[in-house]
């Protein structure tokens, strides 16, 4: 979309209660260059945590709902221990390793106590860059960003005094502040192109509503419908 010299303006739409980190740095990466080529707004839904807010703190504007839930700015690490339950069944393995830590996240055995201290330095890495881009994309000290970190969860409302979102706001509210940004006037005419990643049935739909040209022509809900919805509606 930032690419496209036919796209005016960008909306990210924001429902998520995370995942993993390196993902989420490469999501905001993406963000943070796509705002710098077109007007860009993000758009919260009902989550907008850890990761899923991660993301977005690359966007010059933040809209949330009241309610969404927001913040969660933290993470953690862990694996599955199945030594206890595989001396039960009496289960042997036998494991050929090429580095000491190659096995790290087998499930046949616990970390030592020398991977515990390499697990806690990564996630201190993470977590001082996870604030540091919050601190940096909300414009906020480092001391403010970590006092409202932590993994703490905020309603749309609280995250806003907080500074952590700049309005409260519909899809609709951002796709409408990005048509300002972008320069539109109120007549003048725009296509709203959804980019989402589709499975089959859902690219199946997109394909059949190009097809007898009803896709550009459904209203656009604050809450967008799946494609299916909308197709048995445009087929009335």
């Amino acid at each position: 979309a930032a690419a496209d010299p036919s796209v005016v303006g960008i909306v990210v739409r924001v429902a998520s209660g995370g995942g993993a980190v390196v993902a989420s740095d490469k999501m905001h990466r993406a963000v943070q260059r796509a705002a710098r080529a077109k007007p860009l707004v993000v758009s919260f839904g009902n989550a907008a945590a850890s990761g899923g807010y991660y993301l977005a703190m690359a966007a010059p504007e933040i809209l949330s709902t009241p309610n969404t839930l927001t913040g969660s700015i933290g993470i953690f690490t862990g694996k599955v221990d199945l030594s206890g339950l595989y001396a039960l069944l009496g289960i042997t393995t036998h494991t050929e390793k090429t580095a000491p830590r190659a096995d790290v996240m087998a499930d046949h055995r616990p970390w030592t106590d020398e991977e515990q201290r390499v697990a806690k330095e990564r996630l201190r890495a993470y977590y001082d860059r996870f604030v540091g881009l919050f601190a940096e994309g909300r414009k906020l000290s480092r001391e403010d960003a970590f006092a409202r970190a932590k993994g703490r969860v905020y309603t749309g409302v609280r995250a806003q005094e907080l500074g952590l979102v700049d309005r409260q706001g519909t899809l609709l509210d951002a796709i409408e502040a990005v048509r300002k940004k972008a320069g539109l006037e109120a007549s003048d005419p725009s296509r709203i192109v959804y980019r989402p990643q589709v499975g089959l049935w859902e690219g199946l739909a997109i394909l059949l509503l190009d097809t007898i040209g009803l896709r550009d022509s459904l209203p656009v809900a604050a809450e967008e419908p799946p494609l299916i919805a909308r197709l048995i509606h445009a087929l009335g």
